[in-house]
């Protein structure tokens, strides 16, 4: 028996070949297309990690998330041990929250279906997520009455460049 050498008919040597070329595209169009994604990722969400969230890994209260992003990093670590002791306040509202959502959802499956009751259910979730709000802004006042007039001047031309720049996000995703 004979092996087949490079003066066989080439077959075998130039599908080698071509399997090869085939394998090396698909690996970089693979890895372009985990570039752009990963790309599109970190463009998404590059103030996630270093506004989006405490210090310590807690989100921002709600009501507080572009005043919390705007702060200085001391600032936000102070508020965020602020947050921390009234911890207890924070939890009873989720609680309310939960509470509150669970009627709305008791007046949709309820036959026949009451709008009045859903309208209720709903205005008391509002009602609690504005005392819930009030109380993390409350802090925010508390905490801005300990800054000095220069501190609350730059805190609030951050919270303007905040401002500005989710204007211009607005204005690039109309363009898409």
């Amino acid at each position: 028996m004979s092996t087949p050498g490079p003066e066989s008919d080439g077959t075998s040597r130039n599908g080698g070949r071509w399997l090869r070329v085939a394998l090396i595209v698909s690996l970089a169009v693979n890895l372009a297309l985990l570039g752009a994604i990963g790309t599109r990722w970190a463009a998404h969400n590059r103030h996630w990690s270093e506004h989006g969230r405490w210090s310590s890994g807690e989100r921002l209260p709600i009501g507080l998330g572009l005043y919390g992003r705007a702060l200085e990093e001391a600032d936000r670590r102070s508020l965020t041990a602020a947050v921390a002791a009234r911890r207890d306040a924070f939890t009873g509202h989720r609680a309310e929250m939960r509470q509150r959502m669970q009627g709305f959802t008791a007046a949709l499956r309820a036959e026949p279906f009451e709008p009045q009751a859903a309208h209720d259910a709903l205005a008391a979730q509002r009602a609690a997520m504005g005392a819930y709000i009030g109380a993390a802004q409350a802090m925010l006042i508390e905490h801005a009455a300990s800054m000095d007039a220069a501190s609350r001047r730059r805190f609030a031309d951050r919270i303007e460049g905040e401002l500005a720049r989710r204007e211009a996000q607005r204005g690039r995703n109309s363009q898409r």
